[in-house]
């Protein structure tokens, strides 16, 4: 079994996996699963977006990044219209990137 130092963790490993789901050799990652990557990662920039739409989770538990995701997600499941889902390929993938825009966009 080889490791490849690169994939293993961190934004090289998330960024595999975005282009291994839309490639559609794997399925893409259920909202659970997006919300315990952006808890385990809180100094990358989807958790760093969630505090900045005023999501107070810094120095809380995994559960509170957990449901402050789950609410963004959703909420913009909600909120969008059909055809602006097809046009963005609304997913887990695209919620947690466009979390990480808002915190290169805001700061």
């Amino acid at each position: 079994k080889q490791q490849l130092p690169g994939f293993i963790h961190g934004l090289s490993a998330l960024q595999f996996l975005n282009n291994a789901v839309i490639s559609g050799l794997v399925k893409e990652p259920t909202p659970d699963a997006t919300a315990t990557f952006i808890d385990k990662h809180r100094a990358m920039g989807s958790f760093q977006g969630l505090m900045l739409l005023g999501y107070d989770i810094d120095g809380r538990g995994s559960n509170w990044t957990r449901a402050a995701f789950l609410h963004f997600y959703h909420h913009l499941g909600a909120s969008l219209a059909s055809e602006d889902k097809n046009v963005l390929q609304f997913s887990t993938i695209f919620a947690e990137h466009l979390l990480c825009k808002v915190k290169r966009y805001c700061t």
